[in-house]
């Protein structure tokens, strides 16, 4: 008898453990000018009265996502890759953005926290080192030129004499370890994290999209890193 009550009392405290269990998710999303960004939709570029411009991609790899669960912190997501591309190919999707899936975590959760980027030991590797399932496999998100991953992609189109065609492309392709940008806010149920792309251009001094529509060289690095120091401009933890 007292062997059963040991048992039962056992299963009780299992269950009672597993009731706070939940499945965790946030979402992504991408805004332009306060509004939500709609790929090959027409905005201004970084103020009123800038060039016309669209948007054909914004995709990037996040790193050590970490959820501070009970007062102390665990990382649930050592790397992954995002790309926001079709979550904003309209603007029902773009209202709701890209629902992302943490795991299943037991307590209460006060934080997150991630890079935008990897870090200098993971840049460190390539693609060859990965099996083919891993998202560091991606050898379309690799430079060797760099000897890095790319970090973060925005591309697009953008009419930069107005005469309503948009001739030129936009590349604004973000890498080495010099770009990572951690980041992080208070978490709740239903947590959007939201970019404004528009910020990551504007953020006190305007990005010379004009001079620069293109990042693929080192010699570039400072044009890099001044937009990835912008996103804290852009970014917001919405509950």
């Amino acid at each position: 008898m007292k062997a059963l009550s040991v048992i039962v009392l056992s299963i009780l405290f299992l269950a009672s453990c597993g009731d706070n269990e939940n499945e965790v998710s946030v979402n992504f999303k991408l805004e332009y000018d306060d509004q939500p960004l709609v790929m090959f939709d027409e905005y201004e570029y970084a103020e009123a009265g800038g060039f016309p411009i669209e948007f054909t991609r914004v995709s990037f790899f996040i790193s050590d996502l970490a959820l501070t669960v009970d007062g102390q912190q665990e990382i649930y997501k050592e790397v992954d890759y995002l790309d926001l591309t079709v979550a904003h190919a309209s603007l029902e999707r773009a209202q709701v953005g890209l629902k992302y899936d943490i795991g299943n975590v037991t307590g209460d959760i006060s934080n997150i926290s991630f890079n935008f980027g990897l870090s200098e030991e993971v840049n460190a590797t390539v693609p060859a080192d990965y099996p083919s399932s891993n998202v560091l496999s991606r050898t379309a998100e690799y430079w060797n030129g760099w000897e890095s991953y790319v970090m973060f992609k925005i591309e697009g189109n953008i009419d930069l004499d107005r005469d309503g065609v948009k001739e030129r492309g936009i590349a604004l392709h973000l890498g080495t370890s010099e770009v990572m940008q951690p980041t992080s806010g208070p978490f709740s149920e239903d947590l959007s994290i939201t970019l404004d792309i528009q910020d990551v251009f504007n953020c006190g001094e305007i990005f010379d999209i004009e001079g620069t529509p293109a990042i693929h060289s080192l010699s570039q690095i400072d044009k890099a890193i001044q937009l990835v120091d912008n996103i804290g401009c852009g970014l917001s933890y919405v509950n």
